[in-house]
């Protein structure tokens, strides 16, 4: 796209983040999000809720967890949504971490 001066939006890498993250390429979504963020693009929920999914499939939980707190302190239309929660939720009853759920859940309840 960038050789025919078209530059991808934010839109563009949310699929392709959603991409590599429902083929279980977690290391080449990385790579698009990072280069995402290069550019000074701000990610949306899409891409924060594939990005969180992805890690949480590949068994990284805590980082899935931390890029949430990450998306929570965004000013901008990157706040969790229903989808964002359920994928955090489902993780952590997985990893048998029920009170974390609960909080999470509390959380999501008060927001």
């Amino acid at each position: 796209m960038a050789k025919n001066h078209c530059m991808p939006n934010e839109i563009c890498y949310s699929v392709l983040i959603n991409g590599r993250c429902e083929d279980g390429k977690l290391r080449e979504a990385l790579m698009v999000w990072a280069h995402m963020l290069g550019h000074g693009l701000i990610p949306d929920v899409v891409a924060y809720s594939s990005m969180i999914h992805g890690l949480c499939n590949a068994g990284s939980v805590e980082l899935g967890l931390k890029l949430f707190n990450e998306m929570l302190c965004q000013e901008s239309d990157s706040q969790p949504d229903v989808v964002t929660y359920n994928i955090l939720l489902r993780a952590l009853c997985k990893q048998n971490s029920i009170s974390r759920a609960i909080d999470l859940l509390k959380s999501m309840l008060r927001s």
